[in-house]
């Protein structure tokens, strides 16, 4: 779409006119769409916050702006949309802004679908009775439930970043971090050692541990 210097809409391609709707041709002389706008959380996109607009205004380009419209038909469709001065003269205001937009639906649902699920195993971990921990290569917590931390008499952000060592009696820190990096790098070694927990006052607990690896696709 080309919009000109008073923010009206001048030029419109078919693809956009395909993918904003119809009625959209028959408005070239107009500032807004036609359309219901909303934000990448659904609540209603700000006439002042649209990619032309902010250009307009700044003469500088918007990249990447998440939108969601309604069309006549009710069915919303998610756009990706960009926008960039147009300027036929060298050190003279815009005269015009481009904007281009594209079709991200299937991703911006998926991307939902995701997070949907994200939320509830969030939920199911930040909830559940037992302990659970997640550590990364280097034997740091970067995940633990409450009531994980409770059981070691610790707060959870007092663990996050700390190795798994810590929660160890200190003649077998260094012995357990040696293993812990074998099990890691051994492909076949899917179950780590069991070793002697303790609490945070020195105790040392006998809760029944399992530690297990979880391979991603990449790595």
């Amino acid at each position: 779409l080309l919009y000109d210097a008073v923010g009206k809409i001048r030029v419109c391609n078919p693809s956009a006119t395909k993918m904003l709707g119809a009625g959209l041709d028959h408005n070239k002389d107009y500032c807004d769409w036609p359309l219901e706008t909303c934000q990448a959380d659904g609540s209603p996109f700000p006439k002042e916050s649209h990619p032309a607009v902010i250009t307009l205004r700044t003469e500088t380009a918007c990249h990447e702006v998440i939108m969601g419209i309604t069309k006549p038909d009710n069915v919303r469709t998610w756009l990706s949309v960009n926008s960039q001065p147009l300027r036929l003269q060298e050190a003279a205001n815009t005269d015009a802004v481009v904007l281009s937009i594209r079709d991200i639906s299937e991703r911006k649902h998926l991307e939902d679908d995701l997070q949907e699920k994200v939320t509830l195993l969030t939920a199911l971990v930040e909830t559940a009775t037992i302990g659970i921990a997640i550590l990364d290569e280097d034997g740091r917590f970067v995940r633990v439930n409450p009531t994980y931390s409770k059981i070691y008499g610790y707060r959870p952000e007092e663990l996050l970043g700390q190795p798994f060592t810590t929660l160890l009696p200190p003649p077998i820190r260094k012995e357990a971090t040696l293993y812990y990096g074998n099990f890691w790098s051994d492909p076949k070694n899917d179950q780590s050692n069991s070793w002697p927990m303790q609490h945070r006052d020195g105790k040392i607990l006998n809760n029944q541990r399992f530690e297990n690896k979880i391979t991603l696709s990449a790595h």
